[in-house]
């Protein structure tokens, strides 16, 4: 399908294709995107799954066929998205609104001419989108129905293209690469830029995460390689690293040879834990070096101590001598001005 070609052509993506009879739903949470493409019926069991995996973050893309079961798709839409889905309607209607505001646009477009030839599509799907809906139309049609929409469901995305592909000029258009991929790329788990060395801070690699193997973290410079510990819990997964990383620098997480991720270690950007040498040890260097009649260790909580600081900073009090010594000058340039120069005169 011209979806499947969009992405079995990029290295980027991996794609896994399933028959929607085949699909065993405890591993849609090993995908960050679900593509539902020609669908034509959404089940009860389906709608359940979708929603769980929609609540916990994943990302939905829906693309109907021409025929479907039309309460399902209505039980869906009002439970999950909050909205009412429509029967279709057999009217060919061109794509008017283009939203070059949101996220899926950004950086897509240098220019749009303003006679833009835009998509069109024989029929579609209109759904009433109410208020609490928390969608976003993405492109319009020009009666002003929304053709591909965004919404939020829980911490998931739920997209909605209102036609079928195959009754639409949509995946012939040069609009349909960029809106694919860019789907895809806001649909990635987003990892921190850094991690903090001694906060022992888990790497969660969300719901797409499925290992059947050892994962191991390797520093770029070769020195340090470790396996750290694979944490599940509610289909998430996440990496308990135990402080192994005590240097700053950049790491990289590897599964079977490949780098499954880069991961960036700072120092606490806060006062860092110190440790200090004791008055005997700092003695002892002292001693060692050869440098003991050139310093000499104070007690600070002693008297005896106290005194000598005290006598330490009295003894380097030059600024009254230079403050005696500058007025005195002063005064003697005052008496030759008023002697001697009159005197010149």
């Amino acid at each position: 399908t011209g979806v499947l070609a969009v992405y079995s052509h990029n290295d980027n993506y991996n794609v896994t294709i399933k028959n929607f009879s085949s699909v065993d739903y405890s591993t849609l949470n090993y995908f960050p995107l679900l593509i539902l493409d020609d669908i034509a019926d959404v089940s009860s069991g389906l709608k359940n799954e979708l929603k769980n995996y929609l609540v916990k973050g994943g990302n939905v893309l829906l693309i109907p066929n021409k025929e479907i079961e039309l309460n399902s798709f209505k039980n869906f839409f009002s439970e999950i998205v909050n909205a009412e889905f429509n029967p279709a309607v057999q009217d060919e209607v061109r794509v008017g609104e283009i939203n070059k505001t949101h996220y899926i646009f950004n950086n897509v477009f240098d220019k749009i001419p303003t006679n833009i030839d835009l998509p069109t599509t024989k029929s579609y799907f209109p759904v009433s989108y109410r208020t609490q809906s928390r969608t976003e139309y993405i492109l319009t049609l020009e009666n002003e129905i929304p053709y591909l929409t965004v919404s939020k469901v829980g911490d998931g995305s739920f997209y909605f293209l209102a036609s079928s592909l195959k009754e639409s000029s949509f995946s012939q258009h040069a609009l349909f690469v960029p809106v694919l991929l860019k789907i895809a790329e806001n649909s990635q788990f987003l990892s921190p830029l850094y991690y903090t060395i001694g906060k022992n801070e888990r790497i969660s690699l969300n719901q797409n995460s499925y290992f059947s193997g050892d994962l191991e973290i390797k520093s770029n410079t070769g020195d340090l390689a470790f396996i750290p510990e694979i944490i599940k819990s509610n289909s998430t997964v996440s990496l308990a690293l135990h402080n192994n990383i005590v240097i700053a620098g950049q790491y990289a997480l590897y599964y079977q040879n490949k780098i499954l991720k880069p991961l960036s270690y700072n120092y606490d950007r806060v006062e860092s834990v110190t440790t200090f040498y004791s008055g005997n040890e700092i003695r002892s260097r002292i001693d060692k070096l050869g440098f003991e009649s050139y310093f000499s260790i104070l007690t600070v909580n002693s008297s005896e101590g106290n005194k000598r600081i005290e006598t330490i900073l009295k003894d380097k009090e030059l600024w009254r001598l230079f403050l005696i010594g500058a007025l005195l000058f002063l005064l003697i340039e005052i008496l030759i001005i008023k002697f001697f120069y009159r005197a010149y005169k």
